[in-house]
């Protein structure tokens, strides 16, 4: 992208989190354009079979509808600094939820004008003096975000810390080549890969899913599968299941629409104790202790979809406000154009 790119975008953020766990491991597709700041650990982003390799200090931006899955390496805390956005500010668009939609059957399209990316991540690695000044800019975003949530600050603010995290990554830092999957010997492989994934993305809340059900679903051996996985992900297939169905769970339980036992049944667990104990193995602790910590987060969820709906209504107040003046003044020119026509001699 180039610098004249950003003349005339107005952006809207629609969420930011920042996100600290040591699974991480999922597949995703939003609904805007996702921009994460790798701010501690390392993962591969894998965004429509093309491979990124990123790191602490490394930045990736990610256009809507794109599926992407996320891996963790290296056995480090991954910390994500996240926020989600559209390049223009839409009222209808700004009324969408924050969601993932890789299990939606609605159409999935992207309006033109939000299409400035042509498709295609970008991932850059600033350079360290850079990548501070990134993340104190984030860190300012991200307070002034919360304080809207919380019906304060200053959304002008807001779009200007957008756009500058916008402008300095895309436009100031060089891309590097990412390592296509789908292309080369390695195809077939990937191939296999992006099957399995798929089928636990569709078979997850099954508690019977294995391994050899997996593989012969996708027509492979156990064996063959087994290894290639780990040769890719460098994570056995199994434990991919597991962290799957923990991700998934704790999407659910942020959700607010299910509570802990529904969350651990809709994940494919045997019981709740099982749930709570592999909870716990993956992330340090329980699902109790799990949302008393994200219980802020599930308020500025709530308050960030109350915030726009209370800002489209004052806008809507304001454009009524505004029809009869214009209505006023419309009336007024047609007048001056009917007398003006009157005082004008015939052709």
């Amino acid at each position: 992208m180039h610098a004249q790119d950003f003349d005339r975008i107005t952006p809207f953020v629609r969420m930011m989190r920042v996100k600290s766990d040591l699974t991480g491991a999922g597949k995703w597709q939003d609904i805007d354009h996702v921009y994460t700041m790798i701010a501690a650990g390392s993962a591969d982003f894998i965004v429509e079979g093309v491979r990124y390799s990123l790191r602490r200090g490394d930045i990736i931006v990610i256009p809507p509808f794109q599926t992407h899955v996320i891996i963790p390496t290296g056995g480090e805390e991954l910390v994500q600094n996240i926020f989600h956005f559209d390049f223009f500010e839409d009222p209808d668009r700004c009324m969408l939820r924050h969601e993932d939609v890789l299990d939606s059957r609605e159409a999935k399209v992207v309006p033109a004008r939000e299409r400035l990316m042509n498709d295609r991540a970008f991932a850059t690695r600033p350079e360290p003096e850079e990548f501070a000044r990134l993340e104190d800019t984030y860190r300012r975003m991200y307070a002034e975000f919360r304080s809207m949530c919380e019906g304060g600050g200053c959304s002008a603010l807001l779009r200007a810390y957008c756009t500058e995290l916008l402008v300095k990554t895309l436009c100031g830092s060089m891309e590097w080549e990412p390592e296509n999957l789908r292309d080369g010997e390695g195809s077939k492989v990937w191939l296999h890969i992006e099957n399995a994934l798929k089928y636990i993305e569709e078979h997850f809340s099954d508690e019977d899913l294995s391994n050899e059900r997996i593989s012969e679903a996708i027509g492979v051996s156990p064996n063959y599968l087994t290894k290639r996985f780990r040769a890719c992900f460098d994570m056995p297939l199994h434990r991919y299941v597991v962290r799957t169905r923990i991700e998934r769970a704790q999407r659910m339980l942020l959700s607010g629409n299910c509570n802990i036992t529904e969350a651990a049944v809709a994940a494919g667990f045997s019981s709740i104790h099982v749930f709570s104990k592999t909870f716990k193995s993956v992330l340090g602790m329980t699902p109790s202790a799990y949302m008393e910590s994200v219980a802020k987060e599930l308020a500025m969820l709530r308050r960030s979809g109350e915030a726009r709906l209370l800002e489209r209504r004052r806008r809507a107040m304001v454009q009524d406000a505004q029809d009869p003046q214009r209505d006023r003044l419309e009336g007024m020119s047609a007048a001056a154009d009917s007398a003006k026509g009157r005082r004008e001699p015939a052709q």
